[in-house]
């Protein structure tokens, strides 16, 4: 028989000890008066933006993006791989103009491809199941440009419209840093194919499917990244578990 699955704590009051938890974290890795203020000033950003825009990520989650997006130091652009409604670019447009990035946006702006059958539906480490369909996670160009003028800085951003497949081989941009979001295998795959040789070296990649078995098997594939890449896939950090119950679906690595 097996065992049962261990007991965690969940509900409103367990995610507001989360997020009060990350929170005092973040702040208190401040290097100087003027990183406390700037952290200080994200976290009621970011609190605000999540609660008038819609969110495909756990609130603490995009305080350690900024937090890991403050620690890399190789100059250079951040690029997003899915924005959905704009809340998290909204986000990350605060981040970039104070740290002095520019923020290049990459989306359908259409929602998901239609996903291969083997791609649809996926586990997660923490037991959710996911089903995804042609459209899902759509936020129109125009409504995320607004929620960026509303809620963040528009003016360190870029919006590159469209099908990685189609945009990505093409974009002229050698980033620092790359957040992805963009749930199917094969489009993670896709992302790695044509940004990965594009990645600074020293440069961060952090992915938003650290707990989904699937994306990780197909997208970090050994045989994949030799006859495509050249290379052995790079560690991820926080793979299969994320970085704690407060971002259960966020990894990173460091291109060497």
């Amino acid at each position: 028989m097996p065992s049962p699955e261990p007991w965690r704590p969940t509900g409103p009051q367990w995610e507001a000890f989360l997020l009060e938890s990350i929170t005092l974290q973040i702040v208190g890795k401040a290097t100087s008066e003027e990183d406390r203020a700037r952290r200080t000033r994200w976290v009621e950003q970011f609190a605000a933006i999540h609660a008038a825009v819609p969110c495909a990520h756990q609130e603490p989650e995009w305080l350690i993006v900024a937090d890991l997006i403050t620690q890399c130091k190789v100059p250079g652009p951040v690029v997003e791989l899915g924005a959905y409604q704009g809340g998290s670019t909204a986000k990350l447009s605060h981040v970039c103009a104070d740290l002095g990035r520019p923020l290049i946006v990459c989306d359908s702006f259409q929602g998901l491809p239609t996903p291969e059958p083997w791609d649809t539906t996926h586990g997660t480490r923490f037991g959710r199941t996911k089903t995804y369909h042609a459209g899902d996670y759509a936020g129109k160009l125009e409504d995320v440009q607004r929620v960026v003028e509303t809620f963040g800085r528009p003016d360190v951003v870029t919006y590159v419209p469209g099908w990685y497949a189609e945009t990505l081989p093409t974009l002229d941009v050698y980033p620092a840093v790359v957040v992805e979001d963009a749930d199917l295998a094969a489009s993670v795959r896709t992302a790695f194919q044509y940004l990965w040789p594009k990645l600074l070296t020293g440069g961060y990649w952090l992915t938003h499917e650290a707990a989904t078995p699937k994306v990780l098997a197909f997208a970090w594939d050994s045989t994949w990244w030799h006859l495509t890449l050249g290379q052995c896939p790079p560690q991820l950090r926080g793979a299969g578990t994320g970085l704690g119950p407060e971002a259960r679906n966020l990894g990173w690595t460091v291109k060497c």
